[in-house]
């Protein structure tokens, strides 16, 4: 499995789907300043294909603010828009970090029940057999010609205990969140807001144990690209 990324990626640039659009964005790129050390963070995607069917390419991660970027997560996936309502993807996720490295099969749905709610869920199958999930809730609300609030609920689980990543089994940790963008372009925004992050269950129990408060909560710089 460890190969699997770079070999699906291979495929994706090889694709004769290139004769389609290619669409790149920054989504986050941005700083968390406030509470104990600041964050930086990051997410993007490649994407290449039709309105149907498409392949992308993405990359998340972060780190406290320093010269490396300490964890890194890469997906290759195919993305299939069943209805305007429905998609689904397929692929595999790499963790690229300190120490051992993680692969992990991946299948997610996004259903768009109105404009302004985007719910997304990840299900992810490490190369251990460890399964876990994320889902989320994005909310698109207009201000105005160029304002949009965007809040954010994110909620992470295990079906399992996993003591290499210090996860305990059931609902892991909750992120809220709301930015506030500005479009300056078409090509670029600027935002800022706040978010608050929390373990919860075992998770909490296993980070209160090695003396950490298990929640944070940070106020938000940044900027998004799209190309």
């Amino acid at each position: 499995m460890r190969y699997a990324l770079p070999l699906l990626a291979s495929i994706l640039f090889a694709t004769p789907a290139l004769a389609d659009p290619v669409e790149a964005e920054v989504d986050l790129l941005e700083l968390h300043v406030g509470d104990g050390d600041e964050h930086f963070t990051f997410d993007s995607a490649l994407s290449v294909g039709s309105d149907s069917d498409r392949f992308e390419v993405r990359a998340s991660g972060g780190s406290d603010v320093g010269p490396l970027i300490d964890n890194v997560q890469l997906e290759a996936l195919y993305v299939r828009n069943v209805s305007d309502k429905l998609t689904l993807l397929a692929g595999i996720r790499q963790d690229v970090r300190g120490g051992e490295d993680l692969t992990h099969g991946s299948f997610a749905f996004v259903v768009t029940p109105v404009d302004w709610l985007e719910i997304e869920h990840f299900f992810y199958m490490s190369e251990r057999g460890d399964l876990i999930g994320s889902g989320q809730l994005n909310f698109t609300l207009p201000l105005s010609a160029t304002l949009t609030a965007e809040p954010r609920l994110n909620v992470n689980w295990a079906a399992q205990d996993i003591e290499q990543e210090s996860s305990g089994h059931g609902v892991t940790d909750i992120q809220v969140a709301l930015r506030v963008r500005k479009t300056l372009t078409p090509l670029l925004e600027v935002y800022g807001g706040a978010i608050h992050e929390r373990l919860v269950g075992r998770t909490l129990d296993m980070a209160r144990a090695e003396g950490s408060r298990g929640r944070v909560t940070r106020g938000i710089v940044g900027m998004a690209l799209r190309f």
